[in-house]
């Protein structure tokens, strides 16, 4: 089943994640997501600080947190794992194999029912 996008936030900073992450999902306009995709390198607030936490929050521990970031760093990679990360990809420079990581973060994550892909996915995506 492909994946159904209705909306698509963008946070600009750690900051900025972190305060909507400390916001009651009831006064929330938007609610909390089906889910997040990360970078490391955020300003203001590191991901790493963001991720750990979404995984603090009751409102948000359950939403699969896909980190999507430069670095291929293996330390960077298990310190994500280990900080409850769903998966981590490896931003690449190519477009179209980007539009293809991120389908397929759809497709894991948002693709059929809810309930199939809830909570936490271990390891990285299928090649």
């Amino acid at each position: 089943m492909s994946p159904c996008v209705k909306e698509v936030r963008l946070i600009d900073d750690g900051e900025a994640a972190q305060n909507s992450i400390e916001i009651e999902p009831e006064d929330e306009p938007h609610g909390v997501p089906d889910l997040v995709l990360l970078d490391l390198k955020l300003p203001k607030v590191d991901g790493l600080t963001v991720l750990r936490s979404l995984r603090n929050s009751p409102h948000w521990r359950r939403v699969p947190v896909v980190v999507l970031t430069t670095s291929t760093n293996p330390q960077d990679i298990a310190v994500c794992y280990a900080s409850g990360a769903s998966s981590y990809i490896s931003k690449v420079a190519d477009p179209t194999l980007l539009a293809e990581s991120l389908l397929q973060v759809a497709e894991v994550y948002l693709g059929g029912s809810q309930d199939e892909h809830a909570g936490r996915r271990e390891g990285p995506l299928p090649a």
